[in-house]
């Protein structure tokens, strides 16, 4: 038949192969063309991940900055030695941070700062267009999510910039938030770079509202100009060997932002469509060689022998064309029957070399059980790839997928197996995988120490608790603080304070168990979890560690004492959870900082109530300050030659109406720590300018008043101002007034003091230096201060007549003070013994209990009448007001 009508056998195979042709597309290749466009899907969102993991580097410095204490007081007393010394230009350009802005509570810029472009610089504040931006899009910057998840971005006009706003709260988180710390960073090539490193993908961005670059399609412009937001990913196929994929971010308008784009080969569909010509022309040269076989066999039967050897070259052809290596295997032997070239390509050997080699020779011994299993049941995991170790001729190894499926051929039974080479790609996964493992480390600990941080305590401390309870063991919270760290910052600088943190780590690495976990949660914060049988044992720990830590450090040539307060806290007694224990162990190390440090303690209930206490008595405090509960008493300080009262100290006072009398060894430490000691200093600056005032209407004799000042109210107001301000209100001459500051407020910050107390003492206000002999004063700058009186501290005056040593130095105070044309003023002096000796050694002034107690200013008043005063040279007895000729 086929030889009577090949016209029509010629017809129906055209048919046949352009229907097989329509198939293959329509098929194969689409089937393809899915894997290709999830590839390029896939490389599109690593790209998106790479620029997520830039928002998460700069939202873990960002936290760890927003919980400091030092920044919650920056927002409300606006140091700006904090900014100075925290916001340098080194550590900002090291943190890649463009701009850093704080807002307050209400929303209010208080701080920003921004990198000059093109500049190793930084300008403050940030420039008018930032600060605008930032305002703009203040409210959507603060919320919990932003539009695209896990991206923060901002339109600026340097470019595209990520972000990060954290809510500033105290390390401990107590007290209400502060505000927010906000930390930008504009996109740059080295941020590409970084990308680039990340996703192991080329990535281009593109800001929509920029010049689109050269070569991106108009296509995909005006999908992200024009397109409703109906997708944020798209490809495009490039040419024939390339395909794109682009990914639209939003700003926090919801408008587009950002085009981040990359380009990947298309191996998959170029596979793809060799794989259909070749089974295409695999399938057209089998039915062609059917057709030509039937007609030749109805012709000419002296044709079959050149025709097999014709199907026989192009079966090899096709094969030896393949990209993978195959192999026919005699079942029994394993023996290498037939290979094609991409088989020796990928081994090494030659291909005369395998033939009748064992498949057993060219792979690795530990992947020989894997090749046996699937050798072994050919039927039953035919096509299912499974992955071994090839060995190379050269001793070198290499990942590759390896498929078996049986085979027949002229009734013989066969092993087709089929090897694809996938070290690349696997090379490529493990290189991806260590980049996460990185950043995941780098989120879970401490730049600096590389100890766990107060994320991954938080994530560990659970699990430790569960498997204490599980084994009936008890776990110790140790919660340490650095004593005085922030005067070896401040003294020795941020470098030196961070390799005495880097030596601090390395220790507590040393003094506790390999089991024990250490973690930094704060600036010279530390925390030990220890698990143990007994509870008992935890004391030892606790001593060993501060023993331990005791050892001095020498850095540059230089040695720094060390000591450390610790509070612990174990479990289950003092909590039942992570939270209850740093809680408790928290206020454990309250509790041994306020037995003078350098020791350690242990939770115990009524520590909860004190810290309960204390803050029913901060609370009571700022009732106090807001009814004006707080009053003033005066003590009299006398001359020692007349025996009159020459000045007024003015110490104060509260009388709460529940709680009675509260002495100020409670309440002004209290007002210290939560900076109403301001606040608490002007009121009674303000009560004792307005009493001068009473006292001169009412005709009484009035001599200078001495107040206190303490170091917040130098830092955090213009004393002068203030000072200036009050005494005008009340109408008085600041010559009135004596301004009392410790030893160590003076010492604490003495170049920027020196200048405020000239500016006092300008206005005409005498000072006074408390205390002294109990700080750390230096010589040479005391010299410099601008300053009238020395007050000897009681702790001398007490013992002087009996003591040699107290006196000793009593003296030579007084004639270190006279050397310097100082006056002096002695404390505590309480019997008549010590005022004769005062007076002896030329000391000018006396103030204590033998002369009176602290009295109301009703009683002070009979004392200034009773007891005489020394002529004031500022005539207040008829109130004249002298404000403005000071």
């Amino acid at each position: 038949m086929l030889a009577r009508k090949p016209i029509f056998w010629i017809f129906a195979v055209a048919v046949f192969l352009g229907a097989l042709g329509l198939v293959v597309q329509q098929v194969v290749l689409r089937s393809y063309e899915t894997l290709e466009q999830q590839a390029i899907e896939q490389s599109t969102e690593q790209v998106v991940k790479a620029l997520q993991a830039e928002v998460r580097q700069i939202a873990i410095v960002g936290n760890d900055y927003a919980s400091w204490d030092e920044m919650y007081d920056f927002v409300r007393d606006q140091n700006p030695k904090f900014h100075e010394l925290n916001f340098s230009e080194l550590g900002l350009r090291e943190m890649e941070i463009d701009v850093v802005m704080l807002v307050n509570e209400a929303g209010e810029e208080v701080f920003s700062a921004e990198q000059n472009p093109g500049a190793q610089t930084y300008s403050l504040p940030a420039s008018q267009n930032v600060r605008t931006a930032v305002s703009k899009n203040l409210k959507n910057m603060l919320r919990e999510r932003p539009p695209e998840a896990g991206l923060r971005l901002l339109d600026l006009n340097a470019g595209s910039a990520l972000f990060s706003a954290h809510p500033i709260i105290r390390t401990d988180r107590t007290g209400p938030e502060r505000g927010h710390l906000i930390f930008i960073r504009v996109l740059r090539p080295s941020t590409i770079a970084r990308m680039e490193m990340v996703s192991q993908l080329p990535v281009g961005v593109w800001r929509v509202n920029d010049k689109p670059p050269t070569g991106l399609p108009s296509q995909i412009i005006a999908w992200a100009r024009n397109s409703p937001f109906s997708t944020d990913r798209t490809a495009l196929t490039l040419s024939g060997n390339d395909i794109a994929g682009y990914a639209r971010l939003r700003n926090l308008d919801g408008s587009s932002a950002l085009i981040l784009s990359t380009v990947t080969p298309r191996a998959v569909y170029q596979q793809g469509r060799r794989t259909a010509i070749y089974l295409f022309a695999c399938i057209a040269a089998l039915v062609i060689f059917t057709l030509i076989t039937a007609f030749v066999l109805g012709r000419r039967n002296q044709r079959s022998e050149s025709l097999a050897r014709a199907n026989e070259t192009l079966y090899r052809a096709v094969v030896e064309q393949a990209d993978e290596g195959i192999a026919l295997l005699a079942p029994e032997s394993h023996a290498i029957l037939q290979s094609n070239p991409a088989l020796a390509r990928l081994t090494g050997y030659s291909t005369t070399a395998l033939h009748d080699a064992s498949v057993e020779s060219i792979i690795e011994n530990s992947s020989l059980p894997l090749l046996w299993n699937i050798l072994s049941a050919p039927k039953q995991v035919g096509g299912v790839p499974c992955e071994l170790r090839l060995r190379r001729v050269d001793g070198a190894l290499i990942e590759v997928d390896i498929t078996a499926n049986p085979l027949t051929i002229d009734g013989r039974q066969l092993i087709c197996l089929m090897v694809r080479d996938v070290s690349q790609r696997k090379q490529a996964e493990a290189k991806l995988l260590d980049h996460q493992r990185r950043l995941e480390h780098l989120a879970n600990h401490d730049s600096l120490t590389d100890l766990p941080n107060r994320l991954l305590l938080n994530q560990k401390l659970p699990g430790i608790l569960e498997r204490a309870a599980a084994s009936q063991s008890s776990v110790a919270v140790c919660y340490i603080d650095v004593d005085n760290f922030k005067n070896i910052n401040d003294s020795s600088g941020h470098d030196t304070g961070d390799e005495f943190l880097r030596a601090i780590a390395e220790r507590l690495r040393h003094v506790v168990s390999s089991e024990d976990l250490v973690a930094r949660i704060s600036g010279d914060e530390f925390v030990v979890v220890s698990m143990a049988k007994e509870a008992i044992v935890f004391d030892a720990i606790a001593r060993r560690i501060t023993s331990h830590l005791r050892a001095p450090l020498v850095f540059s040539g230089r040695e720094y004492s060390v000591s450390v307060s610790m509070g612990v806290a174990v479990y289950p007694t003092d909590g039942s959870d992570a939270a209850d224990l740093l809680r408790s162990a928290d206020i454990a190390l309250y509790r041994a900082k306020e037995r003078g440090r350098d020791n350690y303690q242990f939770f115990a209930p009524e520590m909860n109530d004190r810290v309960h206490q204390r803050m029913q008595l901060e609370q009571a405090l700022r009732v106090a300050l807001q009814e004006q509960q707080i009053s003033v008493h005066y003590q009299p300080v006398m001359d020692l030659r007349s025996q009159k009262i020459a000045a007024l100290e003015a110490l104060a006072r509260w009388r709460h109406p529940e709680f009675g009398d509260i002495p100020p060894s409670q309440f002004i430490p209290i007002a210290e720590e939560s900076g109403l000691i301001v606040e608490l200093g002007e009121a009674v600056l303000r009560q004792v300018c307005h009493q001068i005032s009473t006292w001169s209407y009412a005709g009484l004799p009035v001599v200078p008043v001495s107040v206190n000042v303490s170091a917040q109210q130098l830092q955090r107001t213009n004393i002068r101002e203030r000072v200036l301000a009050i005494c005008s209100e009340a109408g008085i001459n600041p010559r009135l007034l004596q301004v009392e500051l410790t030893e160590s407020t003076v010492m604490r910050e003495i170049d920027r003091q020196i200048g405020a107390l000239e500016g006092l003492r300008a206005a005409g206000v005498r000072i006074s230096i408390d205390d002294f002999g109990t700080g750390y004063s230096s010589l040479s700058y005391l010299k410099h201060l601008p300053i009238d009186h020395l007050k000897i501290d009681r702790s001398f005056v007490r013992d002087m007549t009996v003591d040699a040593n107290d006196a000793a130095i009593v003296s030579a105070i007084i004639s270190m003070a006279r050397s310097l044309r100082l006056e002096t003023i002695a404390e505590g002096v309480e019997t008549r013994q010590h005022a004769m000796r005062l007076a002896s050694l030329g000391c000018g002034y006396a103030q204590g209990y033998l002369y009176s107690r602290p009295v109301p200013a009703a009683e002070c008043a009979k004392l200034l009448v009773s007891m005489g005063t020394i002529p004031n040279p500022v005539d207040t007895g008829k109130h004249q007001r002298l404000i403005a000729s000071s």
